[in-house]
C-alpha cells in the first residue's frame, strides 16, 4: 500500500487484518459449532458466517484503491502541467 498518510495506511491495514480474522474465525466457528449436524450444514454456516469479514475486506480495498487511484491521478496530472508548461515555453 502506497499512501501518503501513515495514520491513514497503518488504519486501513489494521482493519484489512481485523476483517481476516473476522473471516477466519466466523468460519471456524460455523465449522466447529455445527459439525455434529452434518459436514455440509457445517460448511454451508461456516461460509454464512464467514461472509462479513469478505465484505469488510472488499470494502477496504476499495477504499485504498481509490485513495491509491486519486494519488496517482494527481500525479498524472502535475506531469500534465509540467509538460504542458515546457511544450509552451517552446
Amino acid at each position: 500500500m502506497r499512501l501518503s498518510s501513515s495514520k491513514l495506511a497503518w488504519l486501513l491495514s489494521f482493519l484489512t487484518g481485523l476483517f481476516w480474522a473476522m473471516i477466519f474465525v466466523g468460519f471456524f466457528k460455523g465449522l466447529i459449532e455445527n459439525w455434529n449436524i452434518g459436514i455440509i450444514y457445517a460448511f454451508a454456516t461456516a461460509f454464512f458466517w464467514a461472509i462479513p469479514g469478505v465484505l469488510g475486506v472488499v470494502f477496504v480495498e476499495f477504499i485504498i484503491n481509490s485513495f491509491e487511484q486519486k494519488e496517482i491521478l494527481k500525479e498524472q496530472t502535475k506531469l500534465l502541467k509540467e509538460l504542458l508548461a515546457k511544450e509552451n515555453r517552446d
